[in-house]
């Protein structure tokens, strides 16, 4: 998945001098994508050992013998996680990172890695984190740039660890944004996902359906409403909810009916709501870098998803909460210098929403 794609992109970029890492995959493997990520992280590792099918006490046994100076969990209390591991100490400092938004809760926990903005003094005192907080400028996700992909692509095929697998799950480098750029390129996505020409304005929603409330979807089509050459463009996880999402967003003023008697062609171009089935990995880049705007869920924010969408050029509104899930966004932004992005109130969200251009749409990537 797409922390996979980051993870590797880092472990691939650390200083063997300096650091000797060793990976330790812990979760069964259900598809033959979590076999091909996984074949492909302990590849570009020092050391890497599969224990998911090893018991907890023959995996801590494991781990206890290879006197780790530093254990990272990146699992937390997420489906497929093993706390037991930790609970056991296999390492004298333990430290979570990413994947779980909050705090694990968990003793044997020492840190937590975040930055200021996402886990603010003021929110993160002990009554919310049982961990100690390392704060990671400007932000604690991990967001490559192409630079980065394409010096992880070189070291990878310079040492002979998977040069080919990187070629092929390497969506982040600097050939496939070149490509993003492409006007002709850009025209055959848009037309592949349904989308109108470039004369029409796309805000877009990445996110997993779950993340997405009544009250994104009311801005959302405030939004709509204030932008009248707009589409809003949804990635759907679940054909399923295409039905509900629609009726939600005609309830809130935004209707997507057509008038039957018109060509095809006029229709699609007149149409409010778009819908594309999810994306594979070699090509949601190219894909998502169509988007004008990227509208955030604010219950639980885009991460890695807005490490994408800023990574293609793309700017997103969001709107923080109180919660480490729910300000992921605005730390993102704010080590972006893009804080002009982060809304006070839901109608300060449809306000900024409604008057982001896309003139200088490349820039927002040199900025981050």
């Amino acid at each position: 998945d797409k922390l996979g794609h980051y993870l590797w992109v880092a472990l691939a970029l650390h200083h063997r001098q300096r650091v000797r890492v060793t990976c330790f995959a812990t979760g069964v493997s259900v598809t033959s994508a979590d076999t091909l990520w996984k074949a492909n992280i302990l590849g570009v590792c020092d050391d890497g050992y599969d224990l998911s099918g090893k018991t907890d006490s023959d995996a801590v046994t494991d781990i206890n013998s290879h006197g780790l100076n530093i254990l990272v969990d990146l699992d937390g209390w997420n489906h497929g996680g093993r706390p037991a591991l930790l609970a056991a100490r296999p390492a004298p400092v333990i430290t979570h990172l990413i994947q779980f938004p909050g705090s694990t809760g968990m003793p044997c926990v020492d840190y937590f890695v975040t930055d200021r903005v996402t886990s603010p003094p003021e929110l993160a005192g002990p009554e919310a984190f049982s961990e100690s907080l390392v704060f990671l400028p400007p932000t604690y996700q991990l967001l490559p740039q192409a630079p980065l992909a394409d010096a992880a692509v070189r070291e990878m095929k310079h040492n002979g660890r998977n040069s080919q697998l990187a070629l092929q799950l390497a969506p982040y480098t600097t050939l496939v944004l070149s490509q993003a750029r492409n006007a002709t390129i850009r025209g055959l996505l848009r037309e592949r996902a349904g989308l109108p020409d470039e004369g029409v304005f796309v805000y877009a929603s990445f996110n997993q359906l779950y993340k997405i409330d009544r009250a994104a979807l009311k801005a959302w089509a405030a939004v709509l409403r204030r932008r009248a050459d707009a589409v809003l463009w949804i990635i759907l996880f679940a054909p399923e909810a295409e039905q509900h999402l629609r009726s939600t967003l005609r309830e809130f003023g935004l209707d997507d009916d057509g008038e039957e008697e018109e060509e095809r062609e006029t229709r699609r171009k007149r149409r409010r709501i778009v819908f594309t089935s999810a994306l594979a990995l070699h090509q949601h880049m190219t894909v998502k870098a169509i988007a004008d705007v990227l509208l955030d869920t604010t219950a639980f924010n885009a991460h890695s998803t807005l490490g994408d969408a800023l990574h293609a050029g793309v700017p997103a509104v969001t709107l923080p909460g109180e919660k480490v899930a729910a300000r992921v966004a605005s730390g993102i932004l704010t080590g972006g210098q893009l804080e002009m992005m982060i809304a006070r109130t839901w109608t300060d969200y449809v306000d900024v929403a409604a008057r982001v251009g896309r003139r200088d749409r490349w820039e927002w990537r040199e900025r981050v």
